[in-house]
């Protein structure tokens, strides 16, 4: 969406009156006729032509300092949910940001992600793995016999194939 000066503004709605059409009003200034009817509707309310300020989006982490704070509070709090990192940096900053803004610095500013990394299996004892490996280096594969302890039952299987 464009921001026009507030001199167009007033060209335009002296063109519509002076008895100019509409649609030749919107082509000569190129605005849309939507934008033309906010215009002529904040005249008759006797509103400001003015154009309002950008509230645009909130920029978080606008400076390192600000990115170092968040990045610490995701390694204190690396199980918080977004809602609650929005609490801990308006506690921190005195800045109150939404879920969206809190996610957005997070993932995309600083690349943070909240899926864990899967390790191995934590009963897994890795100097018994290579014991068990060095043992097996000398038995010949064709005399092993593998056990399948698996069980399966049978009633749950359709008796009509």
């Amino acid at each position: 969406m464009e921001i026009y000066l507030k001199n167009l503004r007033i060209r335009a709605l002296a063109a519509v009156d002076r008895g100019m059409p509409r649609r030749e009003v919107v082509e000569i200034f190129s605005i849309s006729l939507t934008i033309l009817k906010r215009w002529l509707k904040m005249r008759r309310e006797g509103k400001d032509l003015s154009p309002g300020l950008s509230t645009g989006r909130r920029r978080i982490l606008s400076t390192p300092e600000e990115e170092g704070l968040l990045w610490s509070q995701l390694e204190k709090n690396d199980d918080a949910t977004l809602e609650r990192h929005c609490e801990l940096w308006e506690e921190k900053t005195g800045v109150r940001v939404s879920v969206s803004a809190m996610s957005r610095a997070i993932r995309y500013k600083l690349g943070w992600s909240y899926k864990k990394k899967t390790l191995g299996a934590t009963e897994r004892d890795e100097e018994a793995r290579v014991a068990f490996k060095e043992r097996l280096r000398g038995v010949d594969a064709s005399r092993l016999v593998f056990v399948d302890e698996s069980s399966t039952n049978v009633a749950l299987t359709s008796p009509h194939p």
